[in-house]
């Protein structure tokens, strides 16, 4: 029994193993083919259409695949076709700002609206395919879970978890943060916080780990989403070393939606992460 167990679910592990790589390929992809591009005036339909010909591949595959692999692979599909929404999306918020003269700050809060174009697809793919598991729902503060590793530590609830973890994080950044810029990026921090938390968390917490979750089971979905959630980071303009240290913290978000069953616990830590990176120049540069 445990062989057959194993058997099934290394084809999904392999599948998961695609998405992961999807995430990363997607952007380097793209913008090395618009780079490369001579005429300037085609580099936004190369890095738009190579999303799309990937979504298209993918489907197709996800189309012939076996009924128990198709909605990972479909995943994989939807995730690529919302990198294809995101792009022209950001460069219309990026106008936008332009056009209302807004500071660099607000622009950047403004351009985290192009999280919607990962949103839309993968949120068509759970109407059309809703998974057993889901973390769409407000979660719980009560809910038991382990500290610092999850499923394995001291027994808390998730309120005193997070509360260490706020203390902790603040603690850690203080010695980075400029008390100066405080008072003038306050306004666009929170913003940026409570916009970039609310989206990615819907995303990746709502959609990705729920699916991946359906699928793998909770904490392989944790590992999974919280790789990629990392990852993704790429394309917002962060360096590798960045994104891959960025997979950690994924990974306790993960944890921490499974534990509570719901997204608003994450959405708060989520928040606090958000503002002391704006505070300390990782959102907005010196």
């Amino acid at each position: 029994m445990a062989d057959l167990q194993v058997k099934s679910i290394r084809p999904k592990l392999w599948l998961t193993a695609l998405f992961a790589l999807v995430v990363v390929v997607l952007v380097q992809l793209s913008q090395q083919l618009a780079q490369n591009v001579p005429f300037t005036a085609l580099q936004p339909l190369v890095t738009l259409y190579t999303p799309f010909a990937l979504a298209l591949l993918l489907a197709a595959v996800g189309a012939a695949a076996p009924r128990a692999l198709q909605v990972l692979v479909l995943t994989s599909a939807a995730y690529a076709c919302g990198y294809g929404l995101s792009v022209p999306l950001k460069v219309l918020l990026l106008d936008a700002a332009q056009a209302w003269e807004l500071s660099h700050e607000w622009t950047v809060v403004l351009s985290r609206f192009s999280v919607l174009g990962y949103i839309t697809p993968l949120a068509l793919l759970m109407v059309l395919k809703r998974p057993r598991i889901h973390y769409i729902a407000w979660g719980s503060f009560t809910a038991p879970i382990q500290f610092p590793f999850i499923w394995y530590g001291i027994r808390d609830p998730m309120w005193r978890f997070l509360l260490i973890f706020a203390v902790v994080v603040t603690v850690s950044f203080s010695f980075f943060v400029d008390a100066e810029r405080i008072g003038p990026l306050l306004g666009a921090a929170l913003g940026f916080a409570v916009v970039n938390a609310l989206l990615e968390e819907l995303l990746w917490r709502g959609l990705v780990l729920s699916r991946l979750a359906d699928e793998l089971g909770p904490r392989l979905a944790v590992v999974a989403a919280g790789v990629a959630f990392g990852l993704y980071h790429y394309s917002i303009g962060f360096p590798w070393s960045i994104c891959v240290l960025f997979a950690l913290p994924g990974m306790i978000m993960s944890g921490v939606t499974v534990r509570s069953g719901g997204l608003l616990p994450v959405v708060l830590m989520h928040i606090v992460m958000n503002v002391l990176f704006a505070f300390s120049g990782l959102i907005f540069p010196r």
